[in-house]
C-alpha cells in the first residue's frame, strides 16, 4: 500500500495504541481499548457488527466509513440499527493528511458523512486532520510549471462549526483533532483506556479536561467566523449560499435554505459511457453530501442542493439505479433525509427572462458527454451563470417552484 494520506493517518492511530497500551501497562494494567484499523479499504467499508467501519443512516442505508476506531470488547446493540455487536466503539477516526496537497475548499467536507451518523448512536468521533499544513501550488497562472510558491492549508472554518452543532445537538462529542498534533489523541485515547479501566470520579475528569480541551480549541478557531456566517453569505465572493429563499408562493422559506453548486450528474457516479476513467474524477458525491449537512447542522433548517446543471431526466437516472453502485450511495443518503433535497434547473421559475435558465440547459448539453471538466470558456461562464441565479434568488427575481 501506498504511503498515502489513509495509510499515515492509520499509522498514526497504531503508534498512539501503542503508547497508550505501554503507560497503561507501566501502571499495572492491560490496555482495555482494542483499536481495529485495516490496510485495505474492504475492511473500513464492512459493516461494524460484521467487524468494519460502517453504521447505517436512521434509513437503514450505509453511511461513510471510518478510518479506525478504539473499541472495548463487550456486547453493544447499535441504537440506530439494532444490530448486535460482541465490540462496543468507543472512538471512531475519519482522517486525512489532504491538506498538504491542495484540498483545502469543499474537498474536506467529504469528511463530515463519514462521522455524520456517530454522535446520535452517543460514539466520540473525531475528523483527524492538520489544522495548519502547507502546500505547493502554481496559483491561477496556468503557464508556469508548478510548484511555485507555498500556500497555507487550514482546518476549514464551516465544517468545525457544523462538528460543534453535532457535538451539541446530541450531547456527544464530534472533534477535530490536529494531526500534527499526536499527544492531544495520545492523551485522550489514554483518557478513556482510565476511565474503563475504573469509572472513578478522577478518571471522567482526567476525561472529560481532554475533550474540553479539544473542543475549546475548536470554539475560539471559529469564533469570529461563526459571527458574521450569515452576513458573509450575502457578499458575492462567497460560498452560493442563499439564506432568504423565495419560494413559489412569493414568501421567503421559513423552513428552507440552499447552496448552489455547479456540478453535473457525473458527481453521483452516473457517466455517458464515455470511458471508465470519467466514473472515477467526476465522484463528488461525498463533497456534495457534505456540504448539505454541513449547512443543514450550521443552520438548524432543511437544505436544497441547488444543481442548475441537472434537470428532471438526472433525477430519473439515478432513481432508476443507473450509474455504479458507490456513487449512488451518497444520492440515496443525500434523497432519503427529509431534510435535504435536491433541485435542478427545472425546478426554478425564472420569470419573464429565459436566458438564464436557456444557458443553463446549453452549458448541460455541452458537459454531459464530455469524459474531462468543461471547456474553460464554458466553465467561466457557468461560475458567472451560478451567481447570477444566487442574486436572482436573493432580490424574488427567481423563486423555488416548491
Amino acid at each position: 500500500m501506498a504511503f498515502g494520506s489513509d495509510f499515515r493517518v492509520k499509522y498514526l492511530m497504531r503508534d498512539v495504541q501503542r503508547i497508550v497500551t505501554e503507560r497503561i501497562n507501566q501502571e499495572g494494567h492491560v490496555n482495555p481499548l482494542r483499536l481495529r484499523v485495516f490496510d485495505e479499504d474492504a475492511g473500513d467499508n464492512m459493516m461494524w457488527d460484521k467487524g468494519g467501519l460502517t453504521f447505517t443512516t436512521p434509513d437503514g442505508e450505509k453511511a461513510g466509513s471510518g478510518d479506525g476506531a478504539w473499541y472495548v470488547e463487550e456486547t453493544w446493540v447499535d441504537p440506530i440499527s439494532k444490530k448486535k455487536s460482541k465490540s462496543k466503539p468507543i472512538l471512531v477516526i475519519e482522517g486525512t493528511f489532504g491538506t498538504e496537497t491542495g484540498n483545502v475548499g469543499d474537498a474536506q467536507k467529504t469528511k463530515l458523512s463519514h462521522i455524520f451518523e456517530l454522535p446520535k448512536r452517543n460514539i466520540l468521533s473525531a475528523i483527524l486532520m492538520p489544522k495548519l499544513a502547507e502546500y505547493y501550488t502554481s496559483g491561477k497562472n496556468k503557464k508556469k510549471s508548478p510548484p511555485t510558491f507555498v500556500q497555507n492549508g487550514w482546518w476549514m472554518k464551516s465544517l468545525v462549526m457544523a462538528s460543534i452543532s453535532l457535538s451539541n445537538q446530541w450531547k456527544c462529542k464530534t472533534m477535530f483533532i490536529d494531526a500534527y498534533n499526536k499527544k492531544q489523541l495520545e492523551e485522550l485515547v489514554y483518557a478513556l483506556a482510565k476511565q474503563q479501566l475504573e469509572n472513578n470520579s478522577e478518571n471522567k475528569e482526567h476525561m472529560e479536561k481532554q475533550l474540553h480541551e479539544i473542543m475549546s480549541e475548536m470554539s475560539l478557531y471559529v469564533e469570529q467566523y461563526s459571527k458574521d456566517f450569515y452576513f458573509k453569505s450575502k457578499r458575492s465572493d462567497y460560498p452560493l449560499i442563499i439564506f432568504d429563499l423565495p419560494m413559489k408562493n412569493g414568501n421567503i422559506s421559513e423552513k428552507w435554505v440552499g447552496k448552489i453548486h455547479s456540478d453535473d450528474v457525473k458527481a453521483f457516479g452516473v457517466t455517458t459511457g464515455v470511458n471508465l476513467k470519467a466514473k472515477q474524477r467526476h465522484r463528488n458525491g461525498h463533497r456534495l453530501l457534505g456540504n448539505a449537512q454541513e449547512l443543514n447542522q450550521i443552520t438548524g433548517k432543511n437544505v436544497f442542493l441547488i444543481l442548475p446543471r441537472w434537470d428532471k431526466t438526472d433525477i430519473k437516472k439515478l432513481n432508476d439505479n443507473h450509474g455504479d453502485s458507490q456513487g449512488q450511495k451518497e444520492f440515496i443518503n443525500l434523497i432519503q433525509n427529509k431534510e435535504l433535497d435536491i433541485l435542478t434547473v427545472d425546478d426554478i421559475d425564472f420569470g419573464s427572462d429565459k436566458s438564464l435558465q436557456k444557458e443553463f440547459k446549453r452549458i448541460r448539453k455541452v458537459g454531459i458527454d464530455l469524459d474531462a471538466k468543461l471547456p474553460e470558456k464554458d466553465s467561466d461562464k457557468l461560475k458567472k451563470c451560478c451567481l447570477e441565479l444566487k442574486w436572482g434568488l436573493y432580490q424574488k427575481k427567481f423563486k423555488v417552484m416548491r
